[in-house]
C-alpha cells in the first residue's frame, strides 16, 4: 500500500481513506471481485434562490453527479462513510430519489451522532430513510 496525495493506492485503485482501504481488503480476502468508483449517477438538487434563465421559474435545480465507492458483482453498491455530514445526507437522499432501483447500501465507520447536539445516530438516520447499512465492515450476506 502506497499513499499519494491523500489517497491509498491498492490493487490499481486510488482509495480515498483508510476506511475504504480496510473495506477493499475485506472484500479481497473474501474473494469478492469488486469495482471501485466505476459508475457515476446523475441527480439534481434544488437551488435555494434564483430564477431560471429560460423560463423565469423559481424552481431551479442544479445537476450534480454522485460516484459510489464499491460495486459488487451481485449489483450491491456500497458507500463507505466515516463522517456523515448534512451535505452527504442530502446527496444520498437525492440519489435514492433519482435512482430508486439502485441497491445502494452504506457502511459507516462508526455509529456516531449526526452532529454533537443530536441524539440521532448514523444508524437511526439510515433506518429513517430506508438505507441498508452496517457499522465497521461489510456484512458477509451482502456479498455471498
Amino acid at each position: 500500500m502506497a499513499r499519494y496525495r491523500g489517497t491509498y493506492e491498492h490493487q490499481g485503485n486510488s482509495l480515498r481513506s483508510k476506511f475504504e482501504l480496510r473495506l477493499a481488503i475485506q472484500l479481497e480476502r473474501a474473494g469478492v471481485k469488486y469495482e471501485y468508483e466505476k459508475w457515476k449517477y446523475e441527480f439534481f438538487t434544488k437551488v435555494s434562490s434564483g430564477l431560471c434563465e429560460d423560463c423565469s421559474g423559481t424552481h431551479v435545480v442544479q445537476r450534480r453527479w454522485y460516484t459510489p465507492d464499491f460495486f459488487l458483482p451481485n449489483d450491491v453498491i456500497i458507500e463507505a462513510k466515516g463522517n456523515l455530514t448534512a451535505g452527504n445526507r442530502a446527496i444520498l437522499k437525492a440519489v435514492r430519489e433519482a435512482h430508486d432501483t439502485l441497491d445502494l447500501r452504506i457502511v459507516f465507520m462508526a455509529n456516531n451522532k449526526i452532529n454533537r447536539n443530536s441524539v440521532t445516530r448514523y444508524a437511526d438516520w439510515a433506518e429513517q430513510f430506508g438505507f441498508k447499512y452496517a457499522i465497521g465492515e461489510i456484512p458477509k450476506e451482502w456479498y455471498k
